[in-house]
């Protein structure tokens, strides 16, 4: 048997034979509950430097997920390395892990600064601008020494590669287009893709031999895969 309830901004959870599953996905749903109270809390007390807010939140949730998984957490695996000669728009902070085709790496995009609420840029405690964070996702393929980069030249010539290719940007500008559709808070339950250099409709346009990778909005430094084994 169990129970949920919530008083004021704290939701208890009392139960004796949930599944583990259960008992996770119900952790994971009320640290969102939780970070969005932090989140809230910081910004209500005017708090400017909005990178901390979120990193402080953040590790309360990461704090509490990993003390409910017995300390399991895996460290992220970066398949392939990122082209910061390339990507100068977007330098590097660190990698976040690889998925079966992609590579994400938390980065900031240098030509969106960040303002506090009387229009100031922000700055860090070493006087440096700040920038919204985004994620970039590197798409990769298995080559014959290993794990390597996507091109288009590559992609272009194998129906399979430019299949994943294609299907990976038309997410991308399926998201994109929701996020245009109005001002309902709907849409902001999907995570946003903000542009991509996939041909024919990526609006970054790149030689057949750069690296393929969209940028995508920062949900969070921590994916759930991390907290099992």
């Amino acid at each position: 048997s169990h129970s949920i309830y919530q008083s004021n901004s704290s939701v208890v959870v009392n139960h004796t034979t949930l599944h583990p599953i259960i008992m996770l996905r119900l952790t994971v749903a009320l640290s969102c509950v939780a970070l969005t109270h932090s989140v809230r809390s910081y910004l209500e007390a005017d708090e400017l430097n909005v990178e901390a807010v979120a990193e402080n939140a953040t590790a309360k949730v990461d704090a509490r997920l990993y003390d409910m998984m017995g300390g399991r957490m895996r460290t992220p695996e970066c398949l392939v390395s990122y082209p910061d000669d390339i990507l100068t728009n977007f330098p590097k902070i660190k990698c976040l892990g690889s998925g079966s085709f992609g590579v994400s790496y938390l980065t900031y995009d240098k030509r969106k600064p960040l303002f506090d609420q009387s229009g100031r840029p922000l700055k860090d405690k070493y006087g440096q601008p700040m920038y919204e964070q985004v994620v970039v996702k590197l798409l990769y393929t298995q080559g014959s020494g290993g794990k390597t980069h996507l091109t288009w030249a590559t992609a272009s010539a194998n129906y399979g590669l430019k299949e994943k290719a294609l299907e990976a940007s038309a997410e991308c500008d399926i998201a994109s287009d929701i996020q245009n559709l109005g001002s309902g808070i709907g849409r902001k339950r999907i995570m946003a893709c903000y542009e991509h250099n996939i041909p024919p409709s990526g609006t970054i346009k790149t030689a057949p031999d750069v690296p393929l990778f969209l940028i995508l909005q920062n949900c969070g430094a921590q994916p759930l895969t991390h907290y099992v084994t």
